[in-house]
């Protein structure tokens, strides 16, 4: 019996320094592919601008037309299910936050959308709600703005695709 503990204990730890491994990744990651910088309001503006321009004809994949505290107005644009997958290999986001005056830039690789708790949910089958994005909604979707709002206290986020 106390082999049978041990045993268990050492997988336990295997597991979590696995885990440290993958999360310190991840974060590394991230920190690499991220600059701050501190601009004014207005700078921040041309640069939302400089963006939709780049893609203006299309609705956002992910529509927020009530960014309230509890966002109850969320509308997804998925393409026809068969609309061909086009590559896309990272996802770009641009944040302003209006009160420290912070515009932040930062790109995570689109494979992420696998590991996320709702993807490995929809994988074994449990059910998940009518707003979940997948990887392959992102791919026919193809280039483009992924989702534009302010939240609640100022500030922008904008997500897109190349």
């Amino acid at each position: 019996m106390r082999r049978w503990i041990r045993i268990g204990l050492w997988i336990a730890a295997i597991g979590i320094v696995f885990a440290v491994l993958i999360g310190g990744g991840f974060a590394v990651t991230v920190w690499r592919h991220t600059t701050i910088t501190t601009v004014e309001r207005a700078e921040a503006a041309k640069e939302f601008d400089q963006l939709h321009a780049r893609f203006p004809l299309r609705k956002p994949l992910i529509e927020i037309v009530d960014p309230g505290p509890i966002m109850t107005d969320i509308r997804i644009h998925r393409a026809p299910a068969s609309a061909p997958r086009q590559p896309v290999k990272h996802f770009q986001v641009l944040m302003y936050d209006g009160r420290n005056k912070r515009l932040v830039r930062s790109s995570a690789p689109i494979w992420w959308m696998r590991l996320s708790g709702e993807g490995l949910a929809k994988r074994i089958g449990l059910p998940v709600g009518d707003l979940t994005i997948t990887e392959e909604d992102v791919e026919r979707y193809g280039p483009g703005i992924i989702a534009d709002f302010s939240p609640p206290g100022g500030g922008r986020i904008l997500v897109w695709t190349q």
